[in-house]
């Protein structure tokens, strides 16, 4: 006959299995959570990347084509750089065919402005990068081949980055083309690619903690320090550099996003475990007072039986 402590080490046995599996069910889903959002981020970034780099590309190919196509107006600036007419007939025509541009500028192979829209302030780095590309340039011979490093020109009020191409005039000179751009687009990109509990940016490649463009603005606009922190730095699951800019696209989660699903998860079995507890306690209870009572009985019994014997 099943006795009450019988009955008490079987629901203390079902409750002690379903702990266990609920355990080891938990953190395998934990587990299986964490690697999806690997993945998960790995692909996003991926993606993201993949939609910036075709858009600079683009963006380079179309500006290439643009310059050869006015290379008579670009030349005749050349010239004379105070030609008012052709340089409003050049902008205008960019504004037509460019999304979000901010400027052009036409400058001699180490960076020096022959015109330009920033009142004469190229900045060093910014002739650097003209040098450095000039000087590729006539290595290669091809100038289809050659891209500049695109990165964020901090120019107060006017955060943008530059395409060049190179242009000769009649007298072979070389000198470089150049269209400035605001980073709205990619600003876009990376807002539309984001996903909850996630947020993009683009950092500088050789300064890894300094922000450039997130899906915000560029880093002078979007409400925060302009630098990761190294606990921001640490955090970094997901990146990838950007071919021909001095960038890397990184993923930065919300530090609570992952934890705060985990302890779901475990709150989750948690609620499980207190139902088959209570379950079994209310077992226990009706088939306690069950046996009780059969026991009662069969004293009864016995006493009419065998009413000598003493219990």
């Amino acid at each position: 006959m099943v006795t009450r402590l019988h009955l008490f080490i079987i629901i203390a046995l079902s409750i002690l299995l379903t702990s266990v599996v609920l355990i080891m069910y938990t953190q395998q889903r934990e587990r299986e959570f964490l690697d999806n959002q690997l993945v998960v981020q790995q692909a996003m970034v991926d993606g993201a990347a993949r939609d910036i780099q075709y858009r600079l590309n683009e963006q380079s190919r179309l500006v290439a084509l643009f310059s050869d196509e006015y290379r008579r107006q670009i030349n005749q600036l050349t010239y004379h750089p105070g030609d008012q007419y052709i340089a409003a007939i050049i902008n205008k025509r960019l504004q037509e065919r460019f999304p979000y541009v901010d400027s052009f500028s036409i400058t001699s192979t180490s960076g020096e402005p022959i015109i330009d829209d920033f009142e004469g302030n190229i900045g060093d780095v910014c002739k650097r990068d003209i040098s450095s590309f000039s000087t590729e340039v006539k290595r290669l011979h091809n100038p289809t081949t050659v891209h500049n490093a695109i990165f964020i020109h901090p120019q107060a009020g006017r955060y943008h980055y530059d395409i060049m191409s190179p242009v000769w005039n009649a007298a072979n000179q070389q000198y470089v083309f150049l269209v400035s751009f605001k980073p709205d687009s990619l600003q876009h990109i990376l807002k539309t690619r984001e996903i909850p509990g996630y947020k993009l940016l683009l950092t500088k490649l050789y300064d890894s903690s300094l922000i450039e463009v997130s899906g915000e603005g560029t880093r002078d606009i979007i409400g925060r320090d302009g630098r990761l922190s190294k606990t921001e730095l640490m955090s970094i699951k997901a990146s990838k550099s950007i071919p021909n800019t001095e960038w890397s696209l990184i993923n930065l989660q919300d530090p609570t996003y992952e934890q705060s699903y985990i302890n779901k998860l475990w709150k989750e079995a948690g609620g499980i475990l207190l139902i088959v507890i209570i379950t079994n306690l209310l077992v226990f209870m009706i088939f306690s007072t069950r046996i009780k009572y059969a026991e009662i009985r069969n004293r009864q019994q016995q006493n009419k039986t065998y009413p000598w014997v003493k219990h």
